[in-house]
């Protein structure tokens, strides 16, 4: 089991350093950011379908956001660039 801290300002909490700790094995994230409720359910969903970084629209499906430490950071920047709910 490996848990990974990841510290990053959050824009709701005045652009105070906040935690996101995600479990790589459970494939759960907790912490006290403003990203980690939608990261849980979105964890806890379906595969999500993600827009990569392109001039054109290009979407692709992450394998395994829960365990794949890159999809995971994938649906961290999808979920920075559309703010959270």
């Amino acid at each position: 089991m490996t848990v990974h801290r990841i510290e990053a300002p959050d824009w709701r909490a005045g652009h105070e350093l906040r935690a996101i700790v995600w479990n790589d094995e459970t494939g759960e994230a907790t912490g006290n950011h403003s990203y980690v409720p939608t990261l849980a359910k979105a964890l806890a969903g379906p595969t999500p379908l993600v827009q990569d970084r392109t001039p054109w629209p290009h979407y692709r499906r992450l394998e395994d956001p829960a365990h794949d430490p890159a999809d995971f950071l994938a649906l961290i920047l999808v979920i920075g660039r559309l703010g959270v709910p």
